[in-house]
């Protein structure tokens, strides 16, 4: 049987990183993520939630006391034995710098990263003044 690559849309760099997802009342730390994009992230965890569950996902940059925080909202794509891939769907302007500049610096492909960056619409945040798409 044939087999067909699936290319990814975005690079993903090892990081290992806290993340909290939040789901209704229920708050899941996950203390190691696999790895980061531009739309996603790969937490470990024992804890598994269905498929498009949506949920706010916070991951933590740095230690104290100088921890910068990307807040996104997002959903469950994958859920398996290892733990849960997530999709970006929405976030705020400086959470979006903040993890632009994070698989930027932390990619042994930077200009690659930045290209995804540059040319995929999806990804530009929004201006305070420009409409909502």
């Amino acid at each position: 049987m044939p087999s067909f690559a699936h290319p990814r849309e975005f690079s993903r760099v090892p990081i290992r990183m806290r993340a909290e997802l939040i789901v209704g009342r229920q708050v899941i730390v996950c203390n190691e993520t696999r790895d980061i994009s531009a739309r996603g992230a790969f937490v470990r965890t024992k804890t598994r939630l269905p498929v498009g569950t949506e949920c706010e996902i916070h991951l933590e940059l740095g230690a104290p006391p100088t921890i910068l925080r990307v807040h996104t909202v997002g959903r469950i794509v994958r859920s398996d034995q290892d733990g849960l891939g997530l999709r970006f769907d929405s976030m705020d302007v400086e959470s979006f710098q903040h993890l632009r500049n994070l698989v930027l610096y932390n990619s042994s492909t930077p200009e690659r990263v930045q290209q995804e960056f540059e040319s995929h619409i999806g990804l530009k945040p929004l201006m305070p003044s420009e409409p909502a798409r």
